[in-house]
């Protein structure tokens, strides 16, 4: 067994709830809709994601299906330099990919990349487009010389069962680089923890055997999205030029505090077809965001023996503790990990006292669907919160009880580590509708008041002019949108763990002022 670090939770003990807890189950009792149950009695219960029928007699909705597949797979090949992808299919699955990646810039990709395209018509959907992929490979070599050609199908040419893989392994053979055909036609999965732990796949795919592992070596999984400033081309000894680290920088800073070496980043942006190819020399892996790390993790441990450093977005005393202990136990550095966590807790103590103090009595309601949320969750019970999870995204407009089980890879960690919060839900055949998880709504049935509150949401939030920052606790959970300088954005790390108490200990205090309200009130309200 090479993975380190297998959880503390014990699946056959019943779930003893807290006094808030009883409480709040008791307000339920009787109630048409809602119900209050633990994550442990919930889980067990629930189909696998794609089983779309069950959901559908279940919920009133087959599934949430947020974004196309074939988008998702093409966000991943942005964060790679000196790659040409190659859509086979519509000019209108290009056209989607890149208004997927306008409209969220910055946070999945940007849609000025060049995405050639087969351009397919109806000639191709009837008689198949083999020989415009084979052309369009050759003209995309002839014009780029990348290192790597990635070719990405669309949905028509996917049912048409174009023989991709063989037109492909005809074209590394012509032009002596690789070719790789990955399938991501849009019709394949819908909900997105599913996509994701399908597509992963396709970096695994992408490395070669190791020549040689290097002992003292990490690789931070899961990096999606951010830039690893050590590791940026043109980056070696400069000082970082802006003052807002990465998540993945911090967890490097934590990794070199044991003597080791941090060797690649995944998916950090500023990586070319190299720098992922050879991620296998190195002997650990160790996990920001679960989702994206968890399968590659286990999947480099199936086929190389990689040691999985077995913990999750390490945000809080206990989070980060373990994970250094973990890694210390792993590489032999236990006495330095204690040494290490001993100065790191000396230097944020005073915060994360202040911010129990705060915190003390006090409740934090957040919505999402597996690895921010349940991180997060974990955060507030570790600083003495009672902490209740919603299924659904109110903010953005849907309820998605099938996105629990589509991240599984995530809540299988959390409840195998002992973290089991209650879940707030509808009940089995009431039809969802994510109104009925608006904030007031939800306080009124749990009988909260606005002092009770510590309100987490994770990327805008739809309450202004109702219920607003000058009078309950706002903290954004944000990666894109929350700013703290010096601080890493999503709270990782001892660091990250501070900068997110501080935000916590000004959201208090602004809650206390119950008039003027804020900018952002005064802005968005109507």
């Amino acid at each position: 067994m090479t993975r380190c670090g297998f959880g503390k939770g014990d699946p056959g003990k019943t779930r003893i709830l807290t006094a808030n807890e009883k409480k709040w189950k008791s307000k339920l009792e009787g109630d048409p809709e809602y119900e209050i149950i633990p994550m442990s009695e919930l889980y067990p219960t629930l189909p696998p994601a794609d089983a779309y029928d069950q959901y559908e007699k279940r919920c009133g909705h087959a599934d949430a299906a947020v974004w196309c597949k074939l988008m998702m797979t093409h966000e991943m090949t942005e964060m790679l330099r000196d790659v040409v992808v190659v859509l086979h299919g519509t000019l209108h699955c290009n056209s989607c990919v890149r208004n997927f990646h306008s409209d969220r810039f910055g946070d999945y990709g940007h849609g000025f990349a060049h995405f050639p395209t087969t351009s397919i018509d109806r000639r191709q959907v009837v008689f198949g487009g083999e020989k415009e992929l084979a052309a369009a490979i050759r003209a995309v070599y002839r014009d780029y010389k990348p290192n790597l050609i990635i070719v990405l199908p669309g949905c028509a040419m996917s049912l048409v069962q174009d023989d991709m893989q063989r037109v492909c392994a005809q074209a590394q053979a012509e032009l002596g680089i690789r070719v790789y055909y990955f399938p991501c036609a849009g019709y394949e999965d819908r909900p997105t923890g599913l996509i994701i732990e399908k597509v992963t796949q396709m970096w695994v795919d992408l490395m070669d055997d190791p020549k040689e592992v290097d002992p003292e070596a990490v690789n931070i999984l899961g990096a999606n999205r951010e830039v690893y400033w050590p590791h940026v081309r043109g980056a070696e000894g400069k000082p970082r030029p802006n003052p807002y680290p990465s998540d993945a920088e911090e967890l490097g800073r934590m990794i070199e505090s044991l003597g080791l070496r941090v060797h690649r980043v995944l998916m950090a942006s500023g990586g070319d077809y190299n720098y992922i190819r050879t991620a296998p020399e190195a002997a650990i892996n160790t996990v920001l965001c679960g989702t994206w790390a968890f399968p590659i993790a286990q999947l480099m441990e199936k086929r190389w023996g990689t040691k999985l450093i077995y913990n999750e977005l390490p945000l809080g005393l206990e989070a980060n503790d373990k994970f250094m202990r973990l890694l210390g136990a792993a590489t032999g550095r236990e006495k330095l990990a204690e040494e290490v966590i001993a100065r790191e807790h000396e230097a944020i103590m005073p915060v994360w006292n202040k911010t129990k103090e705060m915190c003390a009595g006090k409740v934090c309601i957040m919505g999402g669907m597996g690895n921010r949320t349940g991180s997060y969750l974990r955060l507030c019970k570790d600083l003495g919160m009672d902490v209740i999870y919603i299924p659904a995204y109110p903010e953005m407009g849907f309820c998605h009880d099938e996105a629990i089980k589509a991240k599984r890879v995530d809540w299988d960690y959390f409840l195998a580590d002992g973290f089991d919060p209650v879940v707030l839900r509808l009940k089995d055949g009431v039809p969802r509708d994510f109104h009925k998880f608006y904030l007031p709504v939800l306080m009124n049935k749990l009988g909260l008041r606005n002092e009770d509150l510590v309100y987490m949401y994770n990327d805008f939030s739809p309450y202004a002019g109702q219920i607003e920052p000058s009078n309950i606790a706002y903290v954004n959970t944000s990666t894109h949108l929350r700013r703290r300088p010096f601080y890493p954005s999503r709270a990782v790390g001892y660091r990250g763990t501070e900068g997110f108490c501080l935000d916590i200990i000004d959201a208090i205090k602004a809650a206390q002022r119950k008039k003027w309200p804020t900018l952002y009130t005064r802005i968005y309200s109507k």
